[in-house]
C-alpha cells in the first residue's frame, strides 16, 4: 500500500495538466474501491517488487497526460474548410448510431421478451451468438465496419464545440454515443466507462478554448447526460451481477454493487498474482496489439495467431480478468521490453502532440493515446479491433482534411 501512496502523492505533486489530474483521481478512486471491497493491501513481504513494478510502468503514461496542456491550443488553428469532411462523418456515424440501436432493440429486446436474463445473455459468453441469430451477419458486419467512426464523430463534436456550431456539435455528439451502444450490444460496461473517460477528459482538454457564454450551459447539458449514463452502467452492473455471490472481507456486501467497484479494483490483486508467476516462456511478443495484422494476415490466406488461447496458457484463471496494463504489457514484452515500452510510448506521443498546433490534429492525437492510459485498471485496450479500427479512420479523416484544405489553397 505504501508504493501506491508514495505514487499518488508524487503525481498530485507533479500534475500540470487537469487530463493528468483527471488520472490522479482515478487511480486514488481505484485504491478506495479496493478498500471498500476488502482488497488486501499489505501483500506478503515479497510483493513489494511487483508492486514497485507496477508504478514505474504507470509513471511515463501519467507523464506523457501532463503534455496535454489546454492552455497551450486556440481556436484560431481550426481550418474551417476541412469542417465539411468532420460534418460529413458526423452525419454518418448518426446514421449508424439509429442503425445500432434497432440491432439493439432486435437482440437483446427479443432475448429480454422470451425470457433470456442479463446474466444468461452476457456472463456465459454467448452475447456475440446471440446478436447473430436474430440480426444479419451482413448487417453485423457493416455495424461492426461503421461504428468506429464514432471516435471520429467524438473528435468532430468538440471541434464544433469550441467553433461554436451547436448544430453540428449536437449531431456529432450524437454520432458518437455509437461507442456506448456498440458496446451495449454485448452488455459490456467498458464501452460506456472509456466513452465517460475520453469526453470528460476531452472536455477538461479543450475547457479554455470553448466560447465562454457556452460553458456553463455546456457542464449543465453534459452532467445531466453522463447522469444517465451512470444509470445505465449501474443497471447492467445490477442486473449481470445481482446472482453473483462474492467472499470478501470489505465493506460491501450486495454483489452488484460490489461489482462496481471490484469493476476498478481487481487490476490491484490479479496484476501482482500474474506479475509473481511470469516466466519469459509466457512472453507473447506483443500478441495484445496484433489484431490488424491476424485481420490482414486472414486475408492473404494465413493463419492469425490465437489470441485468446495464448493468454489462457500463459495467465490461467486469470485469462478472462481485469489484470491491469503493467502486468499485460509484461506478459507482451519481458520486465525490459515493458519498461522500454511505456518509454517509447511517452517520446512517441512527445512528437505527436508537439508536431502541430492545430486543434484538429491535437484533438485526434488524444483521441488515440488518451484510451490506453485512461482504462489502466482493465488491460490494454488495443486488443480490441474497435479501437484499432477506430485510430486508422482518424488518421485517414485527417489526412482527407488536409489534402482537401490544400487543394482549396
Amino acid at each position: 500500500m505504501i508504493f501506491y501512496v508514495i505514487f499518488a502523492l508524487l503525481m498530485m505533486f507533479f500534475s500540470k495538466t487537469r487530463v493528468a489530474s483527471l488520472f490522479v483521481i482515478l487511480f486514488c478512486f481505484s485504491l478506495l474501491s479496493g478498500l471498500l471491497v476488502g482488497v488486501n493491501f499489505g501483500f506478503d513481504s515479497g510483493d513489494s517488487i511487483e508492486v514497485l513494478f507496477i508504478c514505474l510502468m504507470l509513471a511515463p503514461f501519467y507523464l506523457t497526460l501532463n503534455l496535454f496542456k489546454g492552455r497551450g491550443l486556440s481556436r484560431t488553428f481550426i481550418r474551417k474548410k476541412t469542417h465539411s469532411v468532420y460534418w460529413f462523418v458526423a452525419l454518418i456515424s448518426a446514421i449508424f448510431l439509429f442503425i445500432n440501436l434497432y440491432v439493439l432493440y432486435k437482440s437483446i429486446g427479443y432475448y429480454f421478451s422470451i425470457g433470456v436474463t442479463v446474466g444468461e445473455y452476457n456472463n456465459s459468453g454467448g452475447a456475440e451468438s446471440f446478436l447473430t441469430e436474430r440480426v444479419s451477419p451482413v448487417l453485423f458486419g457493416l455495424i461492426s465496419a461503421a461504428s468506429p467512426l464514432a471516435y471520429v464523430s467524438l473528435g468532430a463534436h468538440f471541434i464544433f464545440l469550441v467553433r461554436g456550431e451547436k448544430l453540428k456539435a449536437a449531431v456529432a455528439f450524437i454520432g458518437s454515443l455509437s461507442i456506448v451502444v456498440f458496446s451495449l450490444l454485448e452488455l459490456a460496461r467498458s464501452g460506456v466507462v472509456l466513452y465517460i473517460l475520453i469526453y470528460f477528459g476531452l472536455l477538461l482538454y479543450v475547457y479554455d478554448v470553448l466560447p465562454f457564454n457556452q460553458r456553463a450551459s455546456l457542464i449543465k447539458i453534459v452532467s445531466f447526460f453522463f447522469l444517465c449514463l451512470f444509470s445505465i452502467l449501474i443497471w447492467v452492473s445490477f442486473s449481470r451481477f445481482d446472482v453473483y455471490v462474492y467472499q470478501g472481507a470489505g465493506f460491501i456486501s450486495n454483489p452488484a454493487l460490489y461489482s462496481i467497484f471490484h469493476y476498478l479494483s481487481q487490476w490491484l490483486v490479479n496484476g501482482v498474482e500474474i506479475i509473481k508467476v511470469f516466466s519469459v516462456e509466457n512472453i507473447m511478443f506483443g500478441s495484445n496489439f496484433s489484431y490488424i495484422p491476424n485481420r490482414v494476415l486472414s486475408a492473404f490466406g494465413g493463419e492469425p495467431a490465437d489470441i485468446l488461447a495464448r493468454r489462457l496458457n500463459a495467465y490461467g484463471m486469470y485469462a478472462t480478468k481485469f489484470n491491469g496494463m503493467p502486468a499485460i504489457l509484461l506478459y507482451d514484452f519481458g520486465f525490459l521490453g515493458a519498461l522500454l515500452y511505456s518509454w517509447i510510448f511517452y517520446a512517441l506521443s512527445y512528437l505527436i502532440i508537439k508536431g502541430s498546433r492545430r486543434l484538429e490534429f491535437k484533438v485526434f492525437a488524444f483521441l488515440m493515446i488518451f484510451p490506453m492510459i485512461a482504462m489502466f485498471f482493465q488491460g490494454v485496450v488495443y486488443i480490441s479491433g474497435y479501437l484499432n479500427v477506430a485510430i486508422i479512420y482518424m488518421m485517414l479523416v485527417y489526412l482527407v482534411s488536409r489534402i482537401r484544405v490544400r487543394i482549396w489553397n
